[in-house]
């Protein structure tokens, strides 16, 4: 099942992710099924199976010995702002003479 963006807007909820010696599990969980759990901050991924998205799993080969624990940034601002610094170095930007 692919979902995009235009889904996520219509079924909003809580995406969450497990990582253990197995491989990594995705989870979409929607907003009215988010359970006690996961609401008084003391998370069981065993029990969310049905809302499960995404399993990643580890072999010999994988990085579960090299990686570390992750986070994940996601910039909402309303406006936005472009990678790298790529609109400064726009002909756009200098024609505004505030570059």
């Amino acid at each position: 099942i692919r979902r995009t963006g235009k889904w996520f807007a219509e079924n909003p909820g809580v995406i969450a992710s497990a990582w253990d010696a197995s491989g990594i599990s995705v989870f979409h969980i929607p907003e009215a099924e988010i359970p006690m759990d996961l609401r008084s901050n003391m998370p069981n991924p065993n029990s969310w199976s049905k809302w499960l998205i995404a399993f990643l799993p580890f072999d010999s080969g994988s990085c579960i010995d090299i990686a570390r624990p992750q986070e994940i940034v996601l910039n909402i601002a309303l406006c936005g702002d472009w990678a790298g610094g790529a609109w400064w170095k726009s002909h756009q930007a200098r024609s505004t003479g505030f570059v």
